[in-house]
């Protein structure tokens, strides 16, 4: 994916998307493995409006790296909190 976009190669595709709605897919996606290191991954309430143009299969990829590090990182126990903040 990298190489792709360094070459010029990579299209994203601006879509409006909601992105509360892919932080809650990419906690979802991320609880099984969070479960195995007894670390829960909790989506907070956002603020303000969480729609923007953006390319949703490459942002989910790039938020499901974010909360697979924040639960590696995260003692037994832990708490990965997601949460979408925008403009009020």
């Amino acid at each position: 994916l990298l190489a792709r976009s360094d070459a010029g190669v990579l299209q994203p595709r601006r879509l409006p998307t909601d992105l509360t709605v892919l932080a809650a897919a990419a906690a979802a996606r991320a609880a099984a493995f969070a479960a195995t290191r007894a670390v829960r991954v909790v989506v907070a309430p956002g603020e303000g409006r969480t729609v923007a143009a953006v390319d949703p299969t490459l942002l989910g990829r790039a938020l499901d790296n974010l909360v697979d590090n924040a639960v590696r990182a995260s003692p037994a126990g832990g708490v990965v909190e997601v949460q979408v903040r925008g403009d009020a």
